[in-house]
């Protein structure tokens, strides 16, 4: 089972890397294309669309929920059941977003003030990309019920291939001077063959499945609609907090606020991907050891996967805040290092701490079913975050919206999700949270300090070649510690004999 477990984590670290190698690539010829100010519509649209995830109900966490259950029980029928039931509430509902998506772009457009030289690509590329996410909600049946079966191989194998075309076909538009809407047009076609693909493989996995209204059954509705029901205050807190600001600044500031607001913003997500792909190993692996009433084995899965997390990010969330003016100066431009600099700083500490260190723990609260109270925290966090928003924008701009984000994430996220965690399973909060924390904290002490001792010594970041020296030195020092310090014996032992039996036969 850990060999399984550390095989999924992989293919997701595999696909992370091609998301973070796109992002990085792409976002800044996208922005210096688009300019703040179309890149700030570029992410408005996909903010708003983004909504139409609500809809769901909390279903596809209950698909990826019983789809582990009943696989670890051999039930087919059950199986099948479950995803049928789950289509038959989706298909209907994607039909009638298509119609209110296809009505409403036009009032967007006016309700944001979008400049007239973007209206009607914005439009059009709200229209697309939103079809094509209405399409995406019957797909996500067939990608959650993946997840429960643990086959992430399949998952990223999917994801990198569309990953790839979609860069490769964005980025292509642009350099051919397209714009918006053909962009979106780019999305859509990528996404549709990674519709296709995943339905393609979830029937080579699942040989078995059956499509029949017999097997549309009220009352696996109501479980799963029970399990949900959680799921979906969570997802509606999670959507205000994540879109909310984009949204809001969009609204009562500008659509170059936004752009340099969510350049940052979404480079963090592009950065930190790869924790949620841990965490679906994780809450999957949580679902079945917790039908095993193995709560031991649900505890140190929890430490271990939440610290491993934390250790692998902490040093680039430590070099972003430490010379994102320098880097954002070099990578776009100087006003970008003015305004988005700031923004990253505090977004990385926060995103760090209470992400990077807890998304493990509240994957895993998903997993038990334990999930009621980490929603409603986190509706707690979406509603006075944003309105503690809406005071600070107009005061103290995007800096100030980032500020509330930040505190809130850590006061919910980062200190309530372990909170909850450890009285489910009845554990010490100090040594559940020493136990992630500790260690990593303590090599990043003297990757900070000798960050510091460079600048000291006249290596500032000032240029390509200062931040690449800067990286080179500490990364060495941070990662080498973190694998000695960091990781279980057992995994160091695992790692190692992969990379020995790699080698010989190299």
């Amino acid at each position: 089972m850990a060999g399984l477990f550390l095989r999924n984590t992989l293919w997701n670290v595999l696909g992370f890397s091609v998301s973070l190698a796109s992002g990085i690539l792409l976002s800044p010829y996208v922005f210096r294309k688009l300019g703040a100010e179309g890149y700030g519509l570029w992410a408005l649209a996909f903010s708003l669309v983004d909504y139409l995830w609500l809809s769901d109900m909390g279903l596809r966490s209950a698909v990826l929920k019983y789809s582990a259950h009943y696989m670890a029980s051999h039930d087919n029928e059950k199986i099948n059941s479950v995803l049928n039931t789950a289509l038959a509430w989706f298909a209907p509902i994607g039909g009638v977003l298509l119609l209110l998506i296809w009505l409403l772009a036009p009032w967007v457009v006016r309700y944001y003030r979008v400049p007239e030289a973007f209206a009607e690509p914005f439009a059009a590329l709200l229209v697309a990309v939103g079809f094509s996410w209405a399409f995406g909600l019957a797909n996500n049946v067939f990608r959650a019920a993946l997840e429960g079966f643990q086959q992430y191989g399949v998952i990223n194998r999917i994801n990198i291939l569309a990953t790839g075309l979609r860069a490769t076909a964005v980025f292509a538009l642009l350099a051919s001077g397209y714009s918006l809407r053909e962009m979106g047009y780019a999305v859509v076609a990528a996404q549709g063959l990674g519709y296709v693909l995943t339905f393609l493989g979830f029937r080579r996995v699942f040989p078995e499945l059956r499509f029949s209204l017999s097997l549309v059954d009220g009352a696996m509705f109501r479980q799963m609609a029970g399990y949900g029901v959680h799921t979906l205050l969570a997802t509606v807190a999670t959507q205000l907090s994540q879109q909310g600001p984009s949204l809001l600044i969009g609204r009562m500031l500008s659509a170059s606020a936004l752009g340099f607001f969510s350049w940052p913003a979404r480079l963090l997500n592009t950065l930190m991907d790869l924790v949620p792909q841990v965490g679906m190993v994780s809450g999957a692996r949580s679902a079945e050891l917790s039908a095993k009433n193995d709560y031991a084995a649900v505890a140190r899965l929890g430490v271990q996967t939440n610290r491993y997390c934390f250790a692998v990010f902490l040093l680039p969330l430590l070099l972003l805040g430490l010379y994102a003016a320098p880097l954002f100066r070099l990578w776009i431009g100087d006003d970008v290092a003015l305004w988005s600099a700031p923004v990253a700083t505090v977004l990385a500490a926060a995103s760090g701490f209470a992400i990077a260190g807890q998304q493990n723990s509240s994957a895993i609260l998903y997993g038990l079913g334990s999930h009621k109270r980490y929603a409603q925290g986190l509706m707690v966090e979406a509603v006075a975050g944003l309105t503690l928003m809406a005071w600070a924008a107009p005061r103290h701009g995007i800096f100030g919206v980032a500020v509330v984000a930040a505190v809130m994430m850590v006061l919910v996220r980062g200190l309530l999700t372990p909170l909850l965690i450890c009285r489910r399973l009845e554990l010490s909060f100090v040594e559940y949270m020493t136990g992630i924390y500790a260690r990593p904290v303590g090599i990043g002490l003297l990757a900070a300090a000798l960050a510091l001792a460079l600048g000291a010594a006249g290596l500032k970041g000032d240029s390509w070649a200062e931040l690449i020296a800067i990286g080179a030195l500490v990364t060495p020092l941070y990662y080498g510690l973190t694998f000695s310090w960091v990781l279980e014996p057992e995994h160091r032992e695992t790692i190692g004999g992969w990379v020995r039996g790699r080698l010989a036969r190299a």
